[in-house]
Order: C-alpha cells, then sequence, then structure tokens
C-alpha cells in the first residue's frame, strides 16, 4: 500500500514539473519525503518481522537468505538506499547502494534478478551522493585553494557523469523513469559547475 502511495505521489509531482514553482515548494518535497520514511520504516518493519519468523521457526542460514525474494531485497535496498539519501546521509546512502549493487552483480548466473529497476535506482543513488558532494563543495578565498576545489569538484562531477551513464545502460525497459533523470543531472551538472 505505502509503495503504490509512494509511486502515484512522485508520478504527480513529476506531472507537476510545469506548474508554479512556490507550488511546487516545500509542501511536495516534504510530502515525498515522508512518503519515502513510511515506506522505508514499512519496509524495515517487514524485514524484521520476518527475520523474527525464521529465527523462531530454526531454519539453517541457506533457508533464511532465500526467505525473501532476490528482486523485493533488492527493492528494499534500493528503497533504504534513497530514503538515506533524502535524509542527506550521503555516505550511508552510497554505501547502501554499493552493496545492493554489489548484491545485483554477483547473483548466480541460475538466479539472475531479470528486473534491474531497482538495480538502476540503487546506481542513480551512486550518482546523486557524487553530485552533491559536488556542489556542496565552496570555493574559499585566494587562487590555490580555489584551483584545489574546482579540480575536487571536476572529479566528483566526472564520477556522478559516469554513474548516470551506468544508470542509462541498464537495459530493461522499466528503467525508462532513472535514465531520464540521469540525462537530466549530467546537463544540469556541467551548467551548475560554472
Amino acid at each position: 500500500e505505502l509503495v503504490q502511495r509512494y509511486d502515484r505521489l512522485t508520478h504527480r509531482v513529476a506531472r507537476m514539473g510545469r506548474l508554479d514553482s512556490e507550488l511546487r515548494g516545500e509542501v511536495v518535497v516534504d510530502a515525498i519525503y515522508s512518503a519515502g520514511i513510511d515506506l522505508l520504516n514499512l519496509i524495515k518493519e517487514e524485514f524484521e518481522e520476518l527475520t523474527k519468523r525464521i529465527e523462531a521457526a530454526g531454519m539453517p542460514t541457506e533457508v533464511q537468505e532465500k526467505a525473501l525474494s532476490e528482486l523485493k531485497r533488492l527493492e528494499g535496498m534500493a528503497r533504504r538506499s534513497q530514503g538515506l539519501l533524502g535524509a542527506g546521509q550521503l555516505d550511508e546512502a552510497e554505501r547502501y547502494a554499493q552493496s545492493a549493487l554489489g548484491y545485483f552483480r554477483t547473483r548466480p548466473k541460475d538466479q539472475p534478478i531479470r528486473d534491474e529497476f531497482f538495480a538502476a535506482a540503487c546506481n542513480y543513488v551512486v550518482a546523486e551522493t557524487y553530485r552533491l558532494r559536488g556542489e556542496a563543495t565552496a570555493f574559499p578565498e585566494g587562487l590555490e585553494p580555489q584551483k584545489q576545489v574546482l579540480i575536487t569538484r571536476a572529479q566528483l562531477l566526472l564520477q556522478a557523469q559516469r554513474e548516470y551513464f551506468n544508470t542509462i545502460s541498464f537495459q530493461n525497459l522499466d528503467n525508462l523513469h532513472w535514465a531520464a533523470a540521469s540525462g537530466y543531472r549530467i546537463g544540469h551538472m556541467y551548467d551548475e559547475l560554472w
């Protein structure tokens, strides 16, 4: 239910792109953030409840690991990394998204996760962490310190760009959302760099 509510809300916000910026302001951002936090808490509660039931049943570790489908596990990891990103916890969001991507990429050949949507979402989170770090880097006084900051910002921009391109490279058609968002961010980054 919360997943559907969150998806409806983000689609509505995407359609509001042409409306007055004041209307799209804090109310919309707060609503999306709140829906994301609700979703994060629900996933965490469901995971904890499932873990308790598995432990109570005394299942072996191999069975415990398979209790969640691979796709649901990846979805939970993606949603959590998005929530952490929204909360401004960039290091934690990047670490969690990288962990999810590692999980996605290391699936056995006979058990691949065919739907790449949440892997693309994780890759987008990684790219966003680099972009946000670059934008947060302030220019100090003096020529030499400014050179160092400019080099750092350029490196972060290139890392973010590489990750946005990696997001675009996922082939599943459901990833059009992440591909479009990545393309937009690449152009926006270059506008903001100068």
